[in-house]
Parts: structure tokens; sequence; C-alpha cells
């Protein structure tokens, strides 16, 4: 299968009557109306379903597995990938699915925007003319089926053009950065800006969190050496590039002519050539991969995903609450009549009978049955207010350190 992607000369010059910025726009709005409805501008990719690396190439998807470390050992899907950020696109990129994923199944979205603006030309369901006031953009707009939080159905991701580290003459591949690993991608270069680091100059490890589903993590591998920088600097050029990090599906931007030499001394000594390493035995899928091919080892794959998505989602589901237990009934009153005082405990005083209890809590004041007002509560060295009953919540009267109850 070619992955040849230029279909038009790529060696020849705008002429000068059509270099005006007011001639580009022109062309511009002219090519997007010649591919209004039309779905254009599909690439290859890199699929990251059930934390498994893949490369979505059209209908085919190849799973990238290890090759056995040994005869006799199954081959073990690969965690870690090992690539060269060539470009990107410089705006979050937005897609919109109205249907959910059926497993097995390659939808397309149902409303894109490259640039995050507008949607793409060639969308036929436009959901609003532009981004920021259209309701699937709004937090909220769905519920996570993982998570069971809200968040936006329209969902952002950065749009990377990568190539394997192991092999800079491969095909051109589209690495979406999604939502939930936005902010991992953001502080990666970050680090990298902060020690003067560029992302095209570098071979980057990417990997999956562990404890999430679909998130990747970014770090640093090595350094680019002359030649391979050289090789990416001449692939970044390249229409596979630009198709990928481009900010409209619909109509391309016609270039402008690259700038004429400086008047620079070239170089004495000629930069080494780029060679790709020659890969290893039965290993030929990309990243050093083995790929695999069997028909009932895919399908294998196909129902272990299905089974991972399902217990995904079944771990994400919070277990439902239990009824909160009320606390058990007041113990009943024991020792007859109209007094607390539990059988055996000396320190509790009998209440008053009936109407003659008194309220002794708070700056409340109440009076006894002889008449006397009690004031705030205090404990002064004479005695003090009497505890609350612990059996019966209600008050007990002021009690005497000599053992007396007033008011008895």
């Amino acid at each position: 299968m070619s992955t040849a992607v230029s279909i038009v000369p790529s060696n020849l010059q705008l002429p000068a009557h059509l270099q005006s910025p007011d001639i580009a726009a022109a062309i511009a709005a002219a090519n997007a109306a010649a591919t209004g409805g039309v779905r254009s501008g599909g690439f290859p990719s890199i699929g990251i379903k059930a934390n498994k690396f893949s490369i979505k190439d059209g209908d085919e998807t190849t799973v990238l597995m290890m090759a056995p470390a040994a005869a006799g050992q199954p081959p073990l899907p690969m965690m870690c990938l090992e690539i060269v950020v060539v470009d990107a696109n410089p705006a979050l990129s937005h897609t919109f699915f109205e249907d959910e994923y059926v497993e097995g199944e390659h939808l397309e979205p149902t409303c894109r925007s490259a640039n995050g603006v507008t949607p793409d030309a060639d969308v036929v369901a436009k959901q609003n003319p532009v981004c920021a006031t259209c309701p699937q953009y709004a937090w909220g707009s769905k519920i996570s089926k993982l998570t069971g939080k809200p968040v936006r159905a329209c969902g952002d991701s950065k749009q990377l053009a990568v190539l394997p580290a192991n092999d800079l003459n491969f095909k051109m591949l589209g690495l979406a950065v999604k939502a939930g690993s936005l902010k991992n991608w953001g502080s990666y270069v970050s680090a990298l800006s902060g020690r003067g680091y560029g992302i095209a100059t570098l071979v980057t490890n990417v990997t999956f969190d562990q404890t999430a589903n679909g998130v990747l993590q970014f770090s640093f591998n090595r350094f680019l050496t002359e030649a391979e920088f050289i090789r990416v600097n001449e692939r970044k050029t390249g229409d596979d590039v630009r198709l990928i990090t481009a900010q409209s599906r619909g109509a391309a931007v016609p270039a402008l002519a690259a700038p004429a030499n400086l008047g620079l001394p070239a170089p004495d000594v000629a930069a080494p050539a780029y060679v790709a390493p020659a890969a290893a035995t039965g290993q030929t899928g990309g990243f050093g991969a083995s790929q695999i091919t069997d028909p009932a080892y895919l399908a294998a794959q196909a129902a272990e995903n299905a089974r991972a998505h399902a217990l995904a989602a079944a771990a994400a589901t919070p277990p439902a609450r239990p009824p909160r237990r009320r606390s058990p009934a007041l113990a009943p009153r024991t020792g007859g009549g109209d007094g607390c005082r539990r059988p055996g405990d000396p320190r509790r005083p009998a209440h008053l009978p009936g109407a003659d209890r008194h309220r002794l809590h708070g700056t409340d004041q109440s009076l006894s049955p002889g008449g006397t007002s009690h004031g705030p509560l205090s404990r002064d060295p004479a005695g003090g207010c009497g505890p609350r009953c612990r059996a019966c919540q209600a008050d007990a009267p002021h009690a005497r350190r000599d053992g007396s109850r007033e008011g008895g």
C-alpha cells in the first residue's frame, strides 16, 4: 500500500501575481467551497484504545506488539513508544461524536474543528457556526461513562505529527493528545522549554498512566544525532506533515515560496546522511514492533478490549451508599418512679418528680420548687450545677459537693 500523500508537484513556486494576502484568502475560500461536504484529509494515526498502542491507517488497525522474548512465549503489547515530534497544530482541535462508540466500528466524527474556532469546511452536520458558543462544547454537555463527572461532549485535543525514533523514513503518523492527557503534555513541554530543549530535537517516551484509561504520559529519552536532526527537518516540510497539522481539513491555504538564501556561506563539510537502522528479525510494524496478522489472535484481542472497557466502566461506577443507621433508642428508665438513676450508679442523682424538674443549661434561669431562681451555670466553691442525665437526656437538679440536693 502506497503511503504517498502528494498528488500535486511540490517543487513549483506560486506565481508572483498569486502571492498577495487578498489572493491567498480568495484561493482558500474557493477551495473550501470546492471541498464542502467531502470527507478529505485522512492520515495514518496512533490509536490508544484499551491502553494499547496501535497504528490506524484507513480501515486497517495494527496493534503494536513486542516480539516474544523467548521461543514459546506469546507477544506482549508495546507499552512505551519512542517518538520524534516533527510538528504540531498550534491550535486545540475539537471533535464531536453524536453516536456512542461500538467495538469494531470505524466512526467519523459528526463535527470537528481543526482550528478550534469554526467547524471544518467539509463537515456536513455543523453543530454551531462557531465553537465558542456551541452547546456541544459547553461544560456539562455530557456525562463521562468512566468517571460519572460532567465533561464536554465535544472534546479538546492537540494534534501532533510524529515518527518512530528508530525509523525516520516511516510514514508520518498523527497522534492526538486528548483532553485527559493535555495537562501531562503541557507539563512535559514546559519542562523542556525551561531547559532550552526543543521538542523536535529529541526522542520522547510515550507511556500509559496505569491508574487511568487512555491517559498518556511523556518523558525525555535522548537527543537526536546530527543526521537524525537533519532528516527530521527534511520531513517537516512534507505535505504529509502539513496535512496532519493543518488548521483546516477542507481547504488548503497556498504555501508561499520559501525565502531565498540570505547570502550565508555554505558549510565546508557536508552533514552526514541519515540511514535508518536495520529492523530486527520479524519486526515490521513500526516502533520496532512485530506486526500481528493472525485473525484468531486479533479476534481474541477485540474480545479482551471489550471486556476491559466493561470492567473499567463498572469500576468507575460509585457503589450505592448504605442507608444511615439511626442511633438506638435511649435506655429505659430503671429504678421506679420518676427517677432515672441506673442501678448501682450512685453518681447520677435522681430527678425531681414531674413538673418540678429544672432547665439548667446555657444561661437559662428557672425556678426550683421552693421559688429560688437559678442563675447561669457556674461552679462556685459551695456547689455547682449537676450533669445532664445520660439515660434520658433530661436535666439533673443542682447537686452540692456535700451530697445534698438543692430543692429536695
